[in-house]
């Protein structure tokens, strides 16, 4: 078998992350617990949009998709450590953020959106 040479540069952050501030969803009641909800530049509400966490390895441990009320929530706590938190949906533009697991209860994140743009169909 050939050598693919599949090489990818490690994503890192390009924002700061923000916990608190929104509505719902209601804070974990356990330590590594992640939730937030995702809004857009006008805090519209952002269903199906794709949330991914990738350990400091850039590999991914958990995806979402956000509900009807652009909602997500880890099922089960992460390991402590620090992650990076990907959030993609056609037509908008988000910062990557990093979030640290400290054994502790967090308090949902927020993910706006920095932008909206045009969605071209082909």
């Amino acid at each position: 078998m050939g050598n693919l040479d599949l090489r990818r540069e490690k994503l890192k952050a390009t924002g700061v992350a923000e916990f608190g501030g929104i509505p719902m969803p209601v804070t974990p009641t356990e330590p590594n617990v992640l939730s937030g909800m995702v809004i857009g530049p006008n805090n519209e509400i952002i269903e199906e949009a794709i949330v991914e966490v990738r350990d400091k390895s850039d590999n991914p441990v958990r995806v979402f998709k956000t509900n009807a009320l652009g909602q997500f929530r880890t099922a089960t706590p992460l390991l402590s450590g620090n992650y990076l938190v990907v959030t993609e949906k056609a037509g908008f533009v988000f910062d990557r953020v990093n979030v640290a697991m400290e054994g502790k209860i967090l308090e949902p994140i927020k993910i706006r959106a920095k932008e909206k743009k045009e969605v071209t169909k082909s």
